[in-house]
């Protein structure tokens, strides 16, 4: 039997028990309208990116249902964590993860590799924008890993 317990009103953040429906109520509204949910707050580039995939969503011939900014964290490992800066839900159901850099630290390409190993399911793509005196634009470079989870043997 379940007991429900009732008084205090609190979810297990501590927070009151109606922000739990609120916050539940604004990631659906952002599902739906495929509004940016932001953990931390995007710099230029990243914007202007932004820009571009919202172009690409509502757009006559927009191939992206829903996209969001640093909204999943991915485990690596023990204490290893990635959280990639967008992710995209294509027409067709896919997922991928965009990570935008304007520079390459090899560590950020370390991590982006392992994900790509350790989620195969997803997509990974390494965006760079290009400089405006070689035309403009943005750079997508598809990111696989060497080993994933599915190369294991049974």
């Amino acid at each position: 039997m379940t007991r429900i317990r009732s008084g205090r009103g609190r979810n297990h953040e501590g927070r009151p028990a109606f922000a739990v429906f609120s916050r539940l109520g604004a990631h659906l509204r952002d599902l739906v309208t495929g509004c940016v949910v932001a953990k931390s707050p995007m710099n230029g580039q990243e914007t202007a990116y932004a820009q571009t995939l919202e172009s690409r969503r509502v757009g006559p011939d927009g191939d992206i249902l829903w996209w969001g900014f640093e909204t999943i964290k991915l485990r690596l490992g023990h204490g290893a964590w990635y959280t990639p800066d967008f992710q995209v839900l294509r027409l067709g159901g896919q997922i991928e993860i965009h990570e935008f850099k304007g520079y390459q630290e090899e560590a950020a390409r370390v991590r982006i590799k392992a994900a790509a190993g350790l989620y195969p399911w997803l997509r990974f793509h390494q965006i760079t924008k290009l400089p405006r005196r070689s035309g403009g634009g943005y750079e997508v470079e598809v990111i696989r890993a060497h080993h994933t989870l599915l190369d294991r043997g049974t």
